[in-house]
This record gives C-alpha cells, structure tokens and sequence, in this order.
C-alpha cells in the first residue's frame, strides 16, 4: 500500500510541533571570581625624604629610582617639556606623543601646568614598592608654607638602557592602582561585558 507523501511528514511534523514546545526558564545572571595574586613588598620612607630639585641639565641622575624622582620633578619644577622626556621610557614617550595628539595638549601646555603646579613646592617620597621588575613610588607635593598637601600619587619607574626611568606599563595594573587597598584585595571586572549588557527582554 502505496503512503501518501503528507501521511509521510506527519512523524516530522510532530517532532517539530514538541521541538518548537519547549522553553528556557528565565536567565540567572552569575558571577565568576577568579583570583590572581601579585606579589609586591612596600617599604615606607622614614622620614618621608625630601627631594632636592635644584640641578642643571647635565646633572639628571637616573642611577636609582630615587634620585630619579628628583631628576623628573627638578623638570617639572623647570616646566621643561625636552628635559622631561629624558626621564621616561623610549615606549612611554610614543604613548605620552599619542595621548597629547588626542588631547590636544602639546609640550607648552604642560610646561606652563609644571610650573604652576610644581614650582617652589615641597616635594617627599613616602613608600617604595617593589614588584616584578618596576619600583613605584608614592610622593607628596605640598605648599612650603603652611604645609597643605596639594597632590599624592604614585609612578613607576623600570631599568632601560641601565636607567631608571619612568614608564606606562602599569597604567592599567592593579598594583598601580591600588597597591593600597585595605585588605590588598580588590575586584576588578572585564572591560566588556558583552551580552550581559544588553537591555532587558532582548
């Protein structure tokens, strides 16, 4: 007995009509913590120790990361863009041309905010941190008079060329960043996070 061919696709259709049946419960959005540990050790200066920025040209000294300091912020208190330049990594000098080309701050912009911000000021190195191959050191920048701290950051400083000389590698690192979180634990999450950010019922 010959079938007819929709008696054939019945079988088919049915399995389509229990496929096309089921369902996804709601989504149950969830985090996974992956932990990485840095290890760094911290060493505080004691007494902060002031730099002494009076110095030519010709005496930058990058043979610690110490009288580095006082080599980058004797240029700073110069608002000497050319000089500045000497104190960073052949690669950070790219990266800070680049950044300056998008900004639209070139080398006399920062010479004139040198000098106003780091002129005749007090400047003392608080920690020194140690990590991989980089030291990063905390500074203060305070008002001679009166003593109002007006900045505390830190740099990074790696060896090139047998110099100790200031560096961007770790502009995105969570030592750089946070190398003083209470606790030494932080959560950093992923720059995108792809379909999680989508809006909601899409």
């Amino acid at each position: 007995m010959r079938k007819s061919f929709s008696t054939c696709l019945l079988p088919l259709l049915c399995m389509m009509t229990t496929a096309s049946a089921q369902q996804l419960s709601p989504e149950v959005f969830r985090t996974l913590v992956v932990e990485t540990v840095l290890p760094f050790s911290v060493r505080q200066y004691q007494p902060a120790f002031e730099l002494s920025l009076e110095k030519s040209a010709g005496a930058l000294d990058f043979s610690t990361p110490e009288k580095a300091m006082a080599s980058f912020f004797h240029t700073l208190d110069a608002g000497d863009y050319a000089l500045n330049e000497r104190c960073w990594t052949s690669a950070s000098v790219l990266l800070n041309t680049q950044k300056n080309s998008e900004s639209g701050k070139g080398p006399e912009y920062w010479a004139n905010y040198w000098r106003q911000a780091y002129r005749g000021r007090k400047v003392e190195l608080l920690h020194r941190i140690d990590y991989d191959r980089y030291v990063l050191i905390e500074y203060r920048v305070s008002l001679r008079e009166g003593g109002r701290v007006l900045e505390t950051d830190t740099l990074v400083l790696e060896q090139e060329g047998g110099k100790w000389l200031f560096t961007q590698s770790l502009a995105d690192n969570p030592i750089h960043m946070a190398w003083k979180a209470p606790g030494s634990r932080i959560q950093v999450g992923p720059k995108t996070v792809g379909r999680l950010a989508r809006p909601a019922g899409q």
